[in-house]
């Protein structure tokens, strides 16, 4: 009986936490949600790039070992600055329900217990213009992703 509780407890925080979850889907699970990938771009060796339409949007999404790891949000335009409504829908979309706090020095946003780095899961940031992002653009990626690549904001 014992045995049984657990796993059910197990397989809830399991489904919960992924029930709204993005960031770690397969291609498949992509092309799901999006449609058919318009092209695939150049990437580093071990990741893929894909290229999505939502809407009127322009999805850049990169794949390390066959799972979503980081997400790129622009509009079709290139100009047209995100509303925040829509800046909170992806967040959401993004957050494996949880609450996304936000880095206060930044636009700039993260999943974790604490304001400690080592505990997030996952970073946003949204840049309405910058010189490194030609339109403006929300990019949402783990938390060991941007570990990886030197993209984890600085609080």
């Amino acid at each position: 009986m014992r045995l049984a509780i657990t796993l059910f407890i197990s397989m809830c925080f399991l489904f919960s936490q992924h029930a709204n979850a993005r960031l770690g889907e397969t291609k498949t699970q992509l092309d799901a949600r999006f449609g058919p990938c318009i092209r695939t771009l150049p990437a580093d060796r071990g990741e893929e790039m894909l290229q999505y339409r939502l809407k009127n949007l322009m999805v850049l999404i990169t794949l390390v070992h066959g799972k979503s790891e980081m997400e790129i949000y622009a509009p079709q335009d290139a100009r047209t600055p995100f509303r925040q409504s829509e800046t909170q829908s992806l967040l959401e979309d993004n957050s494996f329900g949880k609450r996304w706090r936000s880095i206060t020095n930044i636009p700039a946003w993260f999943l974790g217990s604490s304001p400690d780095p080592r505990s997030w899961i996952a970073v946003a940031t949204y840049f309405p213009k910058s010189a490194q992002m030609i339109a403006p653009s929300l990019t949402i990626m783990t938390a060991d992703y941007a570990r990886r690549r030197g993209l984890m904001p600085k609080i």
